[in-house]
């Protein structure tokens, strides 16, 4: 299928010429790309790229973040995202996949990625309004912290689905 209406709108099939063409489409909309009806809960995207490692000290750089905001910190969830083109092999996504895992689960990881997360927080006007409407009573940091003291999710972003 080449096309797709939804919405009174008209989507055309386009592949991304690139994985960065991938990545900076899904910056741009991703409220549209996680996020569509669900009306207590926001999102918020960070385009971080910080190298984090495993305690076996296997470095690997996630894509982005994404905050999925409840009304209390018991309904939010952090996601890791990572793109990937289709025609990259399976063997490498997989453990691009494991090594994100691994690198979680390092509590100096965490601290690397809430850090970044806090800082991009306090720095964006939009962002601060979004994380005090939905969980006002919990400072940036303190729910951060909490938020990735809980499980992690891991989203693999492709441009189509492959074997």
């Amino acid at each position: 299928m080449d096309r797709l209406f939804w919405k009174n709108t008209k989507f055309e099939l386009y592949h991304p010429l690139n994985e960065a063409e991938l990545e900076t489409i899904i910056a741009h909309r991703y409220k549209e790309v996680f996020w569509e009806g669900y009306p207590d809960l926001q999102v918020l995207y960070f385009d971080i790229r910080k190298r984090i490692a495993s305690k076996a000290k296997k470095i690997c750089v996630p894509d982005g973040i994404l905050l999925l905001l409840g009304k209390s910190i018991d309904e939010c969830r952090v996601l890791i995202i990572e793109f990937e083109l289709a025609d990259h092999p399976t063997n490498h996504i997989v453990s691009q996949l494991l090594q994100f895992k691994n690198a979680i689960e390092n509590i100096i990881s965490r601290k690397i990625l809430i850090d970044a997360i806090v800082g991009e927080i306090a720095q964006n006007e939009k962002y601060r309004r979004t994380w005090n409407k939905q969980i006002s009573n919990l400072p940036f940091y303190q729910g951060c912290t909490e938020l990735f003291d809980r499980d992690i999710g891991i989203v693999l972003v492709a441009d189509e689905v492959n074997e």
